[in-house]
C-alpha cells in the first residue's frame, strides 16, 4: 500500500466513526432503527444447563460472528446421525450467547429481536427471560424484547438451538446461519412485514400503486395518527405521495390501504430490473413515530395457454435451475456476497430463473434476485408430513412465509409443495392442496400458485398415467421429470399451463442413440420443439435438477453431496454446462469437451451418465490413440482443428440433441473448434496440453472487499506449467496463509469425497485447482493471501478492503 493510499484510509476511517458517534449523540434520531447484531457472539456445541442465564459463565466458549453454520465444520462421520441426507455431517444441539448495550436514546423505543433463520428449533431468551420459539428453521422470526430489555447496563441474549434430528432430504446446516437484527422504534409503529405493494394497472403512461399497511399499537390508549407513503423512483427522485389519517386501537392493529399514481413507470424486467422504494411515515403531529421502506418493482406477471409465461406482456421462456441453499464451503452460512457469485455464474450458462428448493432461503436471495433481474419459483415446503386442512403443521408458517416474500418483483410463482407422496395420490392430498392455495391467494392474489408433483403419478406406481387429480386445482401444473408427457397432458387440461419444475440434467450416456422427439436424452425438447426451434406455447419452461453442487443427498460415504449439476462448488462450470447455454442462450457460442477414458472405472455417481464426468483439458495418456471429443454451440456449423490441421466441418442438425462428436486423435497440442454461420465464424474454442506444473497462480473473482467483516472474495489456486496453462493432473498439498484485514473462511476442490475439511488452512488440487475464500475484516486496509505447495513457486496477492458502500450500525 502506497503511503498517500494509507493517509487516505486513514482519514476516511476517522471521520467514518467520527460520523458514526455523532449519528449514535446526536438529539434528533430516526423514527425507526436497524442494527445489526452479527458480532460478538459466543458458541458452544453441547447443551450445558441453565445456559440460558444471564449471570452464566460463558468466558470457556468460543468467541464468533454469525451467520454461521456449525455443521460445516465437521467432523464428517459415516455414522453421524444427519446421514445421506444430511452428507453425513455434524449436527446436535448448540447455545449462543450475545452481550450488548442499549444506546441511551433507545429508552422507550419498542425493541423487536428479528432472526432471518436459525436452524432448526430455536429458542431465545433475553436477561433470562424467554422470549420467543421457532420451530421451522427457514423461517424468519421475531421476538419482542421491549419488557426484559435493560436501558441501563448489560443486556444478555440466550439462543438454544436444538438440531439433533436430520430435518430435511438435504444439508441443512447448524445454528443461527442467517443474519440477526435488532429494530427499535415507536409503540406505535408499522407491524412486522406489515407492508403489501400491489400494482392492478400497468400501463405505459401511468401505474397504478396500491399499498396496504398494517400498523400495530401497543399502548394503552388509541392513537390516532397520519400515514404518509412517499414513492421514490429507481433514480431515488419522488414521483408519488398520499397522506390519510388512521386509528389504531390499543394493544391492537388495523390496516389502511392507499392508492397512488406512478407516472411513466420504468418497469422490473429482466433485462433492467429496476426498483422502486415506499416509505410509510406514521406521524403524530410534528412527531414521527416510524418510517418504513418497502423496495419493490412495477411489473406484470401472467400464465396463459396461448403464450406460456408472460413478463410485462411480452413472452418470456423459463430457463431455470433448482438450487439448494447451501453455499458449499460456507456451508448454510447465508453471506450475500457468496449467493451473489453463484447467481452470476449461473447467470453466465443463460439461466433466467431459480428455483429456491424446498424451502424458504434467506432474504438476501430475493434481494439479490430482485437486482440481478432473475425469477423466483418461490418455495415453501416440499413433503406434507404431519399437515392437515385445518391449519396443522403449515399455516403459522406458511402465512410468515408469504408476508415476508411477497413484496419482490422477482417471484412470479409459489410453490407450496414438492413430491407430496403419498397426499398427492389421494383425495385428502387434494382438499389438503386447496386449504393451502386458499390461505396464499387470501395472503397475495397477484401470484398462481402451484406444488411440485412427483413423476410416480398414482399409488400404483405407474408413470404413464393422467395427472392426479389433484392437478386440476392447480393455478400451473408443475411436474417433475415429466416431460414426454406434455402433449397428452396439455390435451387433458388444456387451459392450464405447464412448467417443469425439474427436469434432467441429461438422462442417457452420450453415446448411446437416442431420438430427441421422444424427450429420451434431452427434456429442453418438452419446452421447445427439437425440429422447428419454436417454443410451445403451452408450457411455460422449465427448472434443470440442478444448478449447484450441493451437500446432502449423497450417493453414500465418503461423499458429502450430490454432483449431477451444472457448476462445481468451486464455482467452476463444468463441461456440460456449455451444453445447457447452448440451449439458453442466442449468442454464438462453442465450446470443446473431452469423453472421459476413465468414467466406467469411476465409482457410481448419482445420475451416472457420462454427460457428468466429461473433461475440459487435452493431456492424456500416450496408450489411448483417440480420444471421443464433444462439440456444444449453437451456430450451424463447427470445424475443429489440431494442430492447425482440420479434421473437417460438422453440421449440428445432423446430430441428436445438435451434440456434435468427434474420434479425435491424441496428439499433445492445441486442439480449436470454429463456430461459424453464413460461412463466418461467430465462435471459437480451444484446448491446450498443459507441461509439467512449476508454480501456483492466484485467481480472484474481486480485487476490493468492503469492511463489513462479511465481504468474499473466491479466489482460485491453479497449479499452471510454463506457458500459464493449467495442469490438470496436478495434486499437490496447497497452504494458505492470510495476514492484514481479513481471514480465511473456508476451502475447497471440488471433491465431495475428500476427507479434508472445509474449514482448514489447506487442501489438495483436483484438476489442477482449488479454492480459498476470503472474508473481509470490518476494519480498512488490505489482505494479503498467499498459497504454497512443495516442488511449486508460490503465489501472493492483495485484495483492498476498501469503506463500505452502504455502512450499517452494529451494537455489540
Amino acid at each position: 500500500m502506497t503511503a498517500e493510499r494509507e493517509a487516505m484510509l486513514k482519514r476516511f476511517a476517522a471521520c467514518w466513526f467520527a460520523g458514526l458517534l455523532l449519528l449514535t449523540t446526536a438529539s434528533a434520531q430516526p423514527a425507526r432503527r436497524r442494527f445489526s447484531l452479527d458480532f460478538g457472539w459466543k458458541f458452544t456445541l453441547g447443551d450445558p444447563p441453565q445456559a440460558e442465564r444471564t449471570n452464566f459463565d460463558d468466558r470457556a466458549w468460543r468467541s464468533l460472528d454469525v451467520p454461521h453454520d456449525w455443521s460445516i465444520e465437521g467432523p464428517w462421520k459415516q455414522d453421524n446421525p444427519s446421514g445421506r441426507a444430511g452428507g453425513f455431517a455434524t449436527i446436535g444441539i448448540g447455545w449462543y450467547r450475545k452481550t450488548f448495550r442499549l444506546p441511551q436514546e433507545l429508552a422507550g423505543k419498542r425493541l423487536l429481536l428479528g432472526f432471518d433463520g436459525v436452524f432448526n428449533r430455536a429458542d431465545v431468551w433475553v436477561n433470562g427471560q424467554k422470549v420467543g420459539h421457532n420451530g421451522n428453521g427457514y423461517v424468519s422470526f421475531e421476538c419482542d424484547l421491549t419488557p426484559w430489555a435493560r436501558a441501563n447496563g448489560d443486556n444478555v441474549i440466550a439462543v438454544r438451538v436444538d438440531n439433533l434430528k436430520q430435518a430435511s432430504r438435504w444439508y441443512t446446516g447448524s445454528g443461527i446461519y442467517r443474519h440477526v437484527w435488532l429494530v427499535a422504534t415507536s409503540p406505535v409503529r408499522v407491524a412486522h412485514w406489515g407492508t403489501y405493494v400491489t400494482m392492478p394497472d400497468v400501463r405505459a403512461d401511468r401505474a397504478s400503486v396500491v399499498i396496504q399497511t398494517m400498523l400495530r399499537n401497543d399502548t394503552d390508549e388509541p392513537s390516532r395518527a397520519n400515514l404518509t407513503v412517499r414513492i421514490a423512483g429507481p433514480d431515488g427522485k419522488q414521483v408519488a405521495e398520499q397522506t390519510a389519517p388512521v386509528e389504531v386501537p390499543p394493544r391492537g392493529e388495523t390496516t389502511t390501504t392507499q392508492r397512488l399514481a406512478v407516472p411513466n413507470p420504468r418497469l422490473w424486467s429482466l433485462e433492467t430490473p429496476q426498483l422502486y422504494h415506499a416509505t410509510s411515515e406514521l406521524r403524530d403531529g410534528d412527531r414521527v413515530l416510524d418510517s418504513y421502506d418497502t423496495p419493490f418493482g412495477i411489473r406484470t406477471i401472467k400464465f396463459d395457454v396461448n403464450s406460456g409465461f408472460l413478463l410485462n406482456g411480452k413472452r418470456v421462456v423459463i430457463k431455470g435451475v433448482c438450487l439448494h441453499h447451501d453455499l458449499g464451503a460456507l456451508g448454510a452460512a447465508a453471506l450475500q456476497s457468496g449467493i451473489e457469485e453463484r447467481l452470476k455464474i449461473l447467470r453466465t450458462i443463460g439461466v433466467n430463473a431459480i428455483r429456491l428448493s424446498h424451502n424458504p432461503n434467506a432474504p438476501d436471495v430475493l434481494n439479490l434476485a430482485d437486482r440481478l433481474g432473475l425469477l423466483v419459483f418461490d418455495e415453501a415446503y416440499d413433503k406434507w408430513d404431519g399437515f392437515l386442512p385445518d391449519g396443522t403443521g403449515w399455516k403459522k408458517d406458511l402465512t410468515s412465509f408469504i408476508r415476508n416474500h411477497r413484496n419482490h418483483p422477482s417471484i412470479f410463482v409459489w410453490s407450496v409443495g414438492n413430491e407430496m407422496t403419498p397426499h398427492m395420490y389421494m383425495r385428502e392430498g387434494t382438499l389438503l392442496y386447496q386449504a393451502i392455495e386458499n390461505v396464499v391467494h387470501d395472503l397475495d392474489p397477484t401470484r398462481p400458485v402451484t406444488a411440485a408433483l412427483h413423476p410416480v403419478r398414482n399409488n400404483r406406481g405407474e408413470r404413464d398415467a393422467p395427472l392426479a387429480e389433484i392437478a386440476s386445482y392447480m393455478d400451473v401444473i408443475s411436474m417433475n421429470y415429466q416431460t414426454r408427457f406434455y402433449a397428452r397432458d396439455h390435451q387433458q387440461h388444456p387451459n392450464q399451463v405447464l412448467l417443469g419444475s425439474e427436469t434432467h440434467l441429461h438422462q442417457v450416456d452420450l453415446n448411446t442413440p437416442r431420438d430427441p422427439k421422444d424427450n429420451s436424452g434431452n427434456q429442453w425438447w418438452g419446452t421447445r420443439d427439437c425440429a422447428t426451434g419454436e417454443y410451445y406455447p403451452y408450457v411455460a419452461g422449465q427448472f434443470i435438477w440442478a444448478g449447484v453442487d450441493y451437500l446432502g443427498e449423497s450417493e453414500g460415504w465418503p461423499s458429502k453431496g450430490y454432483r449431477t449439476t451444472l457448476v462445481s462448488m468451486t464455482g467452476v462450470r463444468k463441461p456440460w454446462s456449455y451444453f445447457i447455454q447452448s440451449l439458453y442462450t442466442d449468442s454464438p457460442m462453442v465450446s470443446i469437451a473431452v469423453d472421459n477414458p476413465d468414467f466406467k472405472k469411476l465409482p457410481r455417481r448419482d445420475a451416472g451418465g457420462n454427460f457428468n464426468a466429461l473433461l475440459s483439458h487435452w493431456n492424456f495418456p500416450p496408450s489411448l490413440s483417440t480420444l471421443r471429443v464433444y462439440t456444444f454451440t449453437n451456430v450451424p456449423v463447427v470445424e475443429l482443428k489440431l494442430n492447425g490441421r482440420s479434421l473437417g466441418e460438422k453440421w449440428a442438425v445432423d446430430f441428436a440433441d445438435h451434440i456434435i462428436f468427434w474420434d479425435v486423435p491424441n496428439e499433445p497440442g492445441r486442439l480449436e473448434a470454429i463456430g461459424r454461420r453464413d460461412r463466418a465464424v461467430v465462435a471459437s474454442a480451444e484446448l491446450r496440453t498443459a507441461g509439467r506444473a512449476v508454480k501456483l497462480r492466484l485467481v480472484p473473482n474481486r480485487t476490493a472487499l468492503e469492511a463489513t467483516g462479511q465481504d468474499l472474495a473466491y479466489v482460485a489456486v491453479e497449479a499452471i506449467d510454463a506457458n500459464g496453462i493449467v495442469v490438470p493432473d496436478a495434486r499437490n498439498l496447497v497452504r494458505f496463509e492470510l495476514s492484514g484485514q481479513g481471514s480465511l473462511a473456508g476451502v475447497d476442490n471440488a471433491d465431495l469425497d475428500s476427507p479434508e475439511l472445509f474449514k482448514s488452512d489447506h487442501r489438495e488440487l483436483r484438476l489442477g485447482r482449488a479454492l480459498a475464500i476470503v472474508e473481509s475484516a470490518r476494519n480498512l486496509g488490505s489482505v494479503w493471501i498467499t498459497a504454497t505447495a512443495e516442488g511449486l513457486e508460490p503465489a501472493t496477492m492483495a485484495i483492498r478492503v476498501d469503506p463500505p458502500a452502504t455502512p450499517v450500525a452494529t451494537l455489540q
